[in-house]
């Protein structure tokens, strides 16, 4: 999925809210929490998760912005653990 970073995509916030919701159903993509530009460049967007089965949970879009042509690429989507969220404990192995 890629956009124009002219009209709506300029800071990228609308078109990774799009690109969650081609596979999350809407009522489980909440607010925007924030953007931020990592230490390569990328810009990634985090929204609150509201599915029942994943409280404390974001939605993590890394979007590249291609400078040269002005364009804006959705990189990967994927659902992360907040700070409070439910997480299982380390892995021991049996023998201990």
């Amino acid at each position: 999925m890629t956009a124009n970073s002219m009209g709506g995509a300029v800071d990228g916030s609308d078109l990774a809210r799009g690109a969650l919701l081609e596979t999350v159903p809407e009522a489980g993509v909440g607010e925007h929490l924030q953007a931020s530009l990592d230490e390569s460049g990328l810009i990634v967007h985090e929204f609150a998760c509201t599915l029942p089965a994943y409280p404390g949970w974001r939605w993590t879009v890394v979007i590249a912005h291609d400078i040269d042509n002005g364009r804006l690429t959705v990189c990967d989507a994927v659902l992360l653990p907040g700070d409070d969220a439910l997480v299982p404990p380390a892995w021991v192995p049996w023998s201990q």
